[in-house]
């Protein structure tokens, strides 16, 4: 933009702009470790995961759990099972899975209604995970309930 302008001119604008101006050089540049996005720091699964949960007749005796979270990944065809106390503990189960092995490309899942919450939207969020849904009364779409369980 100071192409046409005269010498003068430039010299004065530059002298008035850049007073206040420090110029940082760090002579070895340094390597940053860390993301500071949440996206980029998690292992990332290219694949869709199924989850569905799986309920007992009665108490484990080690852990107390009364079911458990099946993950189910529909490349690889790996299971992953996460013991719970309650159908509530479904974000803290997610989150423990995608600490374990990565955070999948998709996440399908049925209606159920601990595993439409607030949190776990959040989770989807801030690692950029895709919802995908079965229709009711089509258990054949979430593969973890026919292959999985």
């Amino acid at each position: 933009y100071l192409g046409f302008a005269p010498l003068k001119i430039i010299k004065k604008t530059l002298a008035r702009t850049t007073q206040m101006a420090k110029m940082v050089i760090r002579a070895p540049l340094r390597r940053h470790i860390k993301s500071r996005l949440a996206f980029m720091q998690a292992k990332r699964l290219k694949e869709t995961v199924s989850t569905d949960p799986m309920f007992a007749n009665c108490r484990s005796l080690g852990h107390g759990y009364t079911g458990a979270q099946v993950f189910y990944g529909m490349k690889s065809n790996q299971i992953n099972v996460y013991g719970f106390r309650s159908k509530g503990e479904f974000p803290q189960k997610y989150r423990d899975f995608i600490r374990d092995h990565g955070a999948p490309s998709a996440l399908r899942r049925d209606n159920a209604k601990e595993e439409k919450s607030e949190e776990n939207d959040q989770i989807h969020r801030e690692l950029f995970i895709q919802d995908q849904f079965c229709e009711p009364y089509n258990p054949q779409q979430n593969p973890v309930e026919s292959r999985g369980i």
